[in-house]
């Protein structure tokens, strides 16, 4: 299928019998779906995020930093809790 949206269409359809998907895409998934999906099992594993420059870039410090700066002050875990525990789908 073109996009996992499609797929989500297909199991709510009766078209597929389970979708694999990530927590967070899932989980909001699922509280959109007022009871009609749930997630089983336990996760298959865990994904670590970065950010791609060119080779040499200039940016690569002031990242580094403010990435440091936003974990030494609390502000990154608070808003990894926000936007991807806690977050509620509209």
């Amino acid at each position: 299928m073109e996009t996992f949206g499609a797929t989500v269409e297909a199991l709510k359809a009766g078209d597929v019998d389970t979708v694999l998907t990530d927590m967070t895409a899932g989980k909001g998934y699922v509280e959109a779906s007022g009871g009609k999906l749930k997630l089983v099992g336990e996760p298959l594993g865990a994904e670590d995020f970065g950010f791609i420059f060119p080779k040499g870039s200039e940016l690569v410090a002031p990242m580094n930093a403010a990435i440091a700066a936003l974990k030494a002050d609390g502000t990154f875990d608070a808003l990894n809790k926000k936007w991807f525990l806690d977050y509620k789908m509209n």
